[in-house]
């Protein structure tokens, strides 16, 4: 308790301090954008290539060429780094791998083809080429040469030894240390030059058979358009020096004749019905042709491709091409992780599930790092802000960012490490490490561990990140209600613990960190979410989410957990299973009832809800378990009722026929789940009993008002069937009343006007409610009439009150 009341009472923040959090949040999100570009596009070629056997054309821009002369460089090797570290020597073995696999004729869909350059680009290498003249290459000093052949055999001799493998990948870049700094020396660029030049590395676009007069010469239109954009991005350089529009025009006239080969060779392919389809892709180091490519297409050439046309050398980093370059292993799987972790930090941040970013992409690095007034920048910083106030005065958040540059690094020299056939193209004595590889095979299937223990790593910080970040959001809408408990909409009824990772029930836990943000607690969770299962914890980092409120990071978070649960699991874990697909089902519904669409589209999307619904039900009578029948019942209900009441809100002529079945299939399955709840009562554990019976409330609650506001001629025996459960709601509400909002306050009130005979009685029930409504809302004017017109103006009144109200649950996800 002491060291919990030192953290609550820790000083204000450090202005600096906080600042610096804030640019370190800033550009591990942007590394994150620039990440999923690549991964966006890496995945897009290879599907192009792979699935659709299609052929990829690369032409490389003069910067590319330049980055393969002399990737060691720090202007050089920082062009491949996402993230935010000072390692020079795994930046330089990362930069070199890149820079051969560039070469290497083995991109997605190359074939085997040398890539392209072209004319002005081709100006630019020859004018380097002239610039090294006559210089000869440098050779290394024997002792040099000695020493990194002795290092390489050192190593080898280490990774022998699997429990030594994890120390020889860390020191697989030291030899750079010192190679490195005499690498940078020009003179050691004249011998690439002549490699590139001897083995045909790079080829004329000229030559190319698509490539004729007519399509290689631009429009006066494209020109001035492209040239546009690239000057606006490039506003750090004089516009009107001579030297720098030069190259402006080379690069506006390149991109411009990558399209129109892209025009030409749809064309061709139409016309002689070919089979296989080409794509030309402009390859830049530069992001400003990047950025300005997505402006030019998307305002001034929207249509004329179907793909965007240029990568960036991010994407050809190795641990995102594992299975495309030559490398022994090829881990399939690991690519896919990598996404699934990205997607899930930017989930996190932007709220948003991990659906491909939009085609052409917005420059967000762009708005980030250069428009510090942009409201992209304003919004991240505002964010680093709130992280730092409410997640880091015991240094979580900064611990967890310093953590995740840390595992991509490890990734990057994990990655050099399996690659050592490509690095030793560049350095002669990295080939023994790769025939040393292909021949140990079981090294081989321990780096391929390490590899995907790393991958792991990083998704499990990119979970405590996501708890950090959704704690921010609870203590922030807290806040905005001036102390008032922040009313959420997020009700399931799930049985899984957690107490491998908290001790108290999660609202409890979640409660008291958002009362006391700098808790001793909240660095213990961090620390358990390191050691327990994959599945748990991005099964709890969903539920935070869900009680935050934040349905599309609640749908990333459990298909995550859906996906990464053991297969053959044992029969601790059983349980887990159907408590997964349940918390799917409920946090789909939620995210499709808040869709952002209109009419059919809206309906749909609730419809799609009905057969995981059905599954679920089946799965839970198959089992012969009355608690997974009882939930899944009431699941079945509410998918139903969200429907009808959808075709009402969403439709201009609302299909009456159908939004009445969908309501009497909702009755049915909440009059089910009673009969099974009536059962269970007294025999299941109390949280869970006292969640069951609030779900059960809420559906109860949204038949009555459906039936009440939106069936023109109610028949009399409309609710009879669910007149012998009235006693039994009147004891859900006595229990649950104060967990729920004012609206359904009135549902036991509701229910008697419905059943009560007695004229006399209705009438006193129906001033009741009348001020309680009053009462709820502040209003005077009332109405007691029983007749017609009264009852017209009860309606509404009550769905006033309604469009008013919260149709929502306080926090009650008890899950311990």
């Amino acid at each position: 308790m002491n060291q919990q009341h030192e953290l609550a009472e820790a000083p204000a923040s450090d202005p600096h301090k906080e600042e610096q959090v804030r640019q370190r949040t800033g550009r591990y999100l942007s590394g994150a954008i620039d990440l999923q570009n690549s991964i966006h596009f890496n995945r897009e070629d290879h599907i192009f290539a792979n699935e659709r056997h299609g052929e990829i054309r690369y032409i490389f821009d003069a910067n590319v060429v330049r980055f393969f002369l002399n990737p060691f460089r720090p202007e050089e090797y920082g062009k491949v780094a996402p993230f935010d570290r000072n390692e020079h020597e795994t930046l330089q073995a990362l930069a070199a791998v890149t820079a051969e696999y560039l070469m290497s004729r083995e991109l997605p869909g190359q074939w085997g083809a040398a890539p392209l350059i072209s004319e002005g680009h081709a100006h630019e290498v020859a004018a380097r080429g002239r610039a090294l003249g006559d210089r000869t290459r440098a050779a290394f000093e024997n002792d040099r040469e000695e020493q990194l052949e002795q290092f390489v055999a050192k190593l080898i001799a280490g990774a022998k030894n699997v429990r030594r493998l994890r120390t020889a990948i860390d020191e697989v870049a030291q030899p750079l240390a010192g190679l490195g700094d005499l690498l940078k020396d020009e003179t050691f660029e004249v011998s690439e030059f002549a490699r590139m030049i001897n083995e045909n590395l790079v080829r004329p676009m000229h030559l190319d058979p698509l490539a004729m007069p007519a399509v290689l010469k631009v429009p006066e239109q494209d020109m001035d358009e492209i040239m546009f954009w690239l000057k606006l991005h490039r506003n750090e350089a004089d516009p009107t020096d001579p030297h720098r529009l030069k190259s402006i025009r080379r690069d506006a006239e390149t991109l411009s004749q990558v399209v129109r080969l892209n025009e030409a060779t749809a064309e061709y392919r139409n016309r002689h019905r070919t089979l296989r389809e080409i794509r030309y892709v402009l390859v830049t180091a530069d992001k400003n042709i990047f950025n300005g490519a997505i402006d030019w297409l998307n305002r001034e050439a929207k249509g004329r491709l179907d793909f965007f046309p240029v990568r960036r050398l991010g994407q050809f980093i190795p641990y995102l091409n594992m299975v495309d370059t030559p490398n022994p292993i090829k881990p399939e799987q690991v690519f896919k992780d990598i996404r699934a972790t990205v997607a899930a930090f930017l989930s996190t941040v932007g709220g948003t599930s991990n659906a491909p970013p939009p085609r052409p992409l917005p420059a967000w690095d762009r708005k980030l790092t250069g428009d510090t007034n942009s409201p992209f920048h304003e919004q991240m910083s505002h964010f680093a802000a709130r992280m730092f106030e409410h997640a880091t005065k015991d240094d979580n958040y900064r611990m967890t960012i310093d953590e995740l540059n840390n595992l991509w690094f490890q990734l990057c020299r994990e990655t050099v490490f399996v690659n050592a056939r490509l690095l030793g193209r560049r350095i002669n004595a990295f080939t023994s490490l790769s025939t040393f590889l292909t021949e140990a095979r079981d090294i081989r299937a321990a780096v391929l561990d390490i590899i995907e223990r790393t991958v792991a790593s990083v998704d499990r910080a990119h979970v405590k990140f996501s708890i950090q970040h959704h704690l921010a959001a609870m203590i922030r809408d807290f806040e905005a209600r001036e102390g008032a408990p922040a009313p959420r909409r997020g009700m399931a009824v799930p049985i899984t613990r957690f107490r491998d990772l908290i001790e108290a029930p999660l609202s409890e836990f979640l409660t008291g960190l958002v009362n006391n943000p700098n808790s001793i607690e909240m660095s213990e969770l961090l620390k358990r979410i390191e050691k327990c299962e994959a599945h748990r914890a991005f099964y709890f980092s969903a539920a935070v989410a869900f009680w935050a409120s934040r349905w599309e990071n609640a749908q990333f978070f459990i298909e995550r957990a859906l996906e990464t649960f053991p297969q053959g699991s044992d029969s601790t874990q059983k349980h887990e299973k159907p408590d997964l697909e349940y918390f799917s089902a409920v946090v789909n519904r939620y995210v499709a009832a808040d869709l952002n669409v209109k009419g059919a589209e809206r309906i749909n999307a609730l419809c799609n809800l009905i057969e995981p619904a059905r599954n679920l039900l089946s799965h839970a009578q198959n089992a012969r378990v009355p608690f997974l029948i009882c939930r899944a019942e009431m699941e079945q209900c509410l998918v139903h009722i969200h429907i009808a009441y959808c075709r009402h809100i969403v439709d201009d002529e609302v299909d009456e026929a159908a939004a009445q079945q969908d309501f009497r299939r909702a009755k049915e399955h909440i009059i089910r789940s009673f009969e099974a709840l009536v059962d269970l009562r007294g025999n299941l554990d109390p949280d869970v009993e006292r969640l069951l019976m609030i779900e059960a409330m809420v559906a109860v609650s949204a038949c009555l008002f459906y039936g009440l506001f939106y069936v023109e001629e109610l028949p009399d025996d409309e609710f009879d069937d669910l007149r012998p459960f009235t006693a039994n709601v009147e004891v859900l509400f006595e229990n649950t009343g104060d967990m729920l909002p004012k609206i359904y306050r009135l549902v036991p009130d509701l229910l008697k006007i419905v059943f009560t005979e007695s004229p006399t009685e209705k009438r006193d029930i129906f001033k009741k409610v009348i001020g309680k409504m009053n009462t709820f809302t502040g209003e005077s004017e009332h109405t007691t009439r029983m007749d017609n017109q009264g009852i017209v103006v009860f309606q509404r009144k009550l769905r006033d009150f309604v469009k008013r109200s919260e149709f929502s649950v306080r926090p009650s996800f008890h899950l311990d």
